[in-house]
């Protein structure tokens, strides 16, 4: 790839898997007008891109500029086909939403006839919607090479009629001619349905509607409806209706159609939600819903008889759930907070924790169904408990740039900038060092490195083969950890420490200082990551990748993740931030922690998940006014609390330490046993999960 337009790409931090498509691109120029707010940006290339690459370039360039309102990406295609051109005309109706309204009707419009591109409408209404945008629509495919002006065509019904026609009879196996025929002496509409009902579906055996991965001709299932949609085309005559299905394994879209008023009135009457159905049809990529749909006629669809199969819960203790989410957490629950409570009734269980993200608007009806429920118990029944509750962000509002200060000039140091590549991310536990990397640098310059190389004494996981590029031949010979951590703390001393990430790296060396009885770490750490999160807070990564970048360092990302070109990488980078503080007036370790005002790390701390549960009527006033304060004071892209907000209004509250992204499931990985006893002091109580809800990582 040109290097001008991979500077570019890496600016706006574009996927890294997509530059195979601009191989042969080369960027010819960028025009940027003030005046008009207008960055045009110029690429040639061999070939088309992807239009899904097209969308996301066209979204991430942007980032460029937060001042400029517009950006220009013209496209010269060496290799042109403007067949190729309609593969963007999707893209096109997305941008064109707002001119067009309901941009369905205009889906198929675009046709390619004598290599030239038209848009064909069936009405005038159509044609002039489509003449009002003409403009926008000519300037988005010259964007791409394409050179000549589109005209827009008025096609006669009964041709668009025919290529439906034909579409519908490829896609259902009806021949229309015949089904015409059959109308004409078509049965008394009372018996229409019932009489054509295909009774052989019966004997056969239906799949699961998981099993179906593709276009296939015979396909049987028995599923129940949770949904129905009705369309009329105003083109045609013709009715299509829209049944959503679930077998519970999964579900699909059944379209029915059909042409004759009456047995469309019939069928409406007879395809309701909540009833099973055994379907017997075709399934085909539609490219309306872009998805696999299940096309059937209305003779082979028989409603059956048959329950949901129900769940029990035949535990003789039943357990009380404490993380449940509802809809109204935002973007992460479905459940109506009733439901859940009827639930939790049925099963036999005496309490629920309704822990929705950032609020509780679900505790009103929650509250009026469990007090309407316990009024009405028996005289020996025991009344059911709602826990309130919800799942804050917590942030640590104390700042961890540096580790035990010192009180010298920063920029009149020396300092040890240093890298591992490890077996692994739990430094606790069986994982170990197996590479070190690390130089001493003094006002800029590197003046000594260290690189070693350790034999962990088994196999390496693949996965750090393919991050770290050490293979298992490379450590072959190698000294064990012991010996080579011995030597590096020897090389040291009492210098002061730096490294990007340094939680990371500290977790290992002191648990090797423990393992082997090296006394105890007591340099000073400076960590990068945490310095720039506060330096540069108006950058959104921080990434080593980014930093280098940021402060014009020289960088081959190929070479990265191993320990020494990582730790010359931190070094160069550190020195130009100690220049920057310099420059700040910030002169020694002990001011770092005054770079955040207090008032302002809620936006830079380190975030974790939090359940917090109510004991009493003092807990759910403290509740409250957590949630009012993530929600205004401390909102920052999402709700946040501080961790002193919540130590301060702890009464009546019980903490849990939440779901994988909480601080003891991320600390458990890199910290000792005594460390995350430490850790879990500030929590009531932990929380583990279900194996399968970490089943994604």
């Amino acid at each position: 790839m040109e290097e001008k337009l991979k500077l570019l790409l890496d600016k706006i931090d574009f996927d890294n898997n997509m530059y195979e498509y601009f191989q042969n691109a080369v960027l010819k120029k960028i025009i940027v007008s003030s005046k008009k707010s207008l960055w045009t940006i110029f690429i040639d290339n061999d070939n088309y891109i992807p239009v899904d690459v097209i969308k996301i370039l066209d979204s991430k360039i942007k980032e460029i500029d937060k001042n400029t309102k517009n950006f220009n990406i013209i496209y010269n295609i060496k290799n042109k086909d403007n067949n190729y051109l309609l593969n963007y005309y999707p893209y096109l109706l997305e941008l064109l939403k707002k001119d067009l309204g309901v941009i369905e009707i205009y889906r198929d419009a675009l046709k390619l006839e004598d290599d030239k591109l038209i848009l064909v409408v069936s009405n005038t209404i159509e044609e002039a919607k489509l003449n009002n945008c003409i403009d926008k629509i000519n300037k988005f495919f010259k964007r791409f090479s394409y050179e000549d002006d589109i005209n827009i065509v008025i096609r006669k019904e009964e041709s668009v009629l025919e290529e439906i026609k034909k579409e519908l009879e490829e896609s259902t196996n009806i021949d229309l001619s015949k089904e015409n025929k059959k109308q004409e002496e078509k049965p008394s509409s009372k018996n229409f349905y019932k009489k054509r009902k295909n009774i052989n579906i019966l004997e056969e055996d239906p799949i699961k509607i998981k099993t179906i991965i593709g276009e296939d001709d015979n396909i049987l299932v028995e599923a129940y409806i949770f949904g129905v949609d009705y369309f009329e085309s105003s083109r045609t005559d013709f009715k299509i209706i829209t049944l959503k299905i679930t077998d519970y394994s999964d579900s699909i879209y059944c379209k029915i159609f059909v042409r004759d008023l009456e047995e469309y009135s019939n069928l409406k009457k007879e395809f309701k939600e909540g009833i099973w159905v055994r379907i017997k049809g075709k399934t085909v990529n539609d490219k309306y819903s872009k998805e696999l749909v299940l096309n059937a006629r209305a003779s082979d669809i028989i409603k059956v008889d048959k329950k949901i199969e129900e769940i029990k819960d035949n535990s003789p203790v039943k357990r009380v759930e404490l993380h449940a989410h509802t809809k109204m957490s935002q973007m992460d629950g479905l459940a109506d907070e009733v439901d859940l409570l009827k639930q939790a009734l049925k099963w036999g269980h005496k309490a629920i924790a309704i822990t929705d993200h950032n609020g509780c608007q679900a505790f009103p009806h929650i509250f009026n169904f469990v007090t309407s429920h316990n009024k009405n118990l028996g005289e020996n029944e025991e009344p059911f408990k709602a826990i309130y509750g919800t799942e804050l962000t917590l942030i640590d509002d104390s700042v961890n740039i540096v580790l035990r200060p010192n009180n010298k000039n920063m920029l009149e140091q020396t300092y040890v900038v240093f890298d591992f590549e490890t077996t692994g991310f739990n430094a606790g536990g069986a994982d170990s060092i197996i590479e070190i990397g690390a130089v001493k640098i003094c006002n800029g310059e590197i003046i000594d490195k260290y690189d070693e190389l350790i034999n962990p004494g088994r196999k390496l996981p693949q996965k750090i083969i393919d991050v770290t590029n050490i293979t298992d031949e490379m450590l072959e010979g190698k000294d064990n950890e012991e010996n080579a951590v011995k030597r590096f703390v020897e090389w040291f001393k009492d210098l002061p420490m730096v490294a990007h990430n340094a939680k990371f790296d500290v977790s290992f060396l002191e648990m090797a200082y423990k393992k082997y009885n090296l006394g105890e770490f007591k340099n000073p750490v400076i960590d990068t990551l945490e310095l720039s999160r506060t330096l540069d807070n108006n950058y959104a990564r921080h990434s080593l990748s980014a930093l280098v970048k940021r402060y014009n360092v020289p960088w081959d990302e190929e070479a990265h993740h191993r320990g020494d070109y990582d730790a010359e990488g931190t070094a160069l980078v550190f020195h130009k931030m100690l220049e920057k503080l310099d420059n700040r007036h910030i002169e020694n370790m002990n001011q770092l922690d005054d770079l955040v005002s207090r008032d302002e790390i809620y936006k830079y701390g380190r975030s974790y998940h939090i359940n917090i549960l109510v004991k009493n009527k003092t807990g759910l006033k403290n509740l409250f006014k957590l949630i009012s304060l993530a929600n205004t004071k401390y909102l920052y892209k999402t709700p946040r609390i501080l961790r002193s907000e919540v130590e301060k209004n702890r009464e009546g509250l019980l903490i849990g330490s939440g779901c994988y992204e909480s601080e003891v499931f991320i600390e458990a990985r890199s910290k000792s046993e005594d460390e995350l006893s430490n850790i879990i002091r500030f929590y009531d109580y932990v929380e583990v999960q279900p194996i399968e809800c970490y089943d994604h990582l």
